[in-house]
């Protein structure tokens, strides 16, 4: 099975994220100082970091690299979208029910 041992030529956007995440990671550099994966791959290539990168497939969401803000913009855009529906919570407007006294 020589043939998968190589590097991968094609990745998705979601899996470019997260192997340019993990670079950074092993490089000791910190995923959120960067918005996205295009902007760190040049401070990696800068920093002597020279791979072979695969074909992108797919269109490029520029997702943050952290994960966290990622999914923070995904919710949104699902809330936006309908897909997720707020509970309308706890009716601030009207007061509680009142004990009633217990003699004691």
């Amino acid at each position: 099975m020589v043939f998968r041992a190589g590097a991968p030529r094609w990745e998705s956007a979601e899996q470019r994220r997260v192997r340019v995440r993990d670079e950074l990671l092993l490089a000791r550099a910190d995923p959120a100082a960067w918005p996205n994966a295009a902007f760190a791959k040049q401070a990696l290539r800068r920093g002597g970091r020279q791979t072979i990168e695969p074909e992108l497939i797919g269109p490029d969401s520029h997702a943050e690299l952290d994960g966290v803000g990622a999914r923070a913009e995904r919710y949104r855009a699902e809330l936006a979208n309908g897909r997720w529906a707020l509970s309308a919570g706890p009716d601030l407007t009207t007061t509680p029910h009142q004990q009633e006294d217990v003699p004691a």
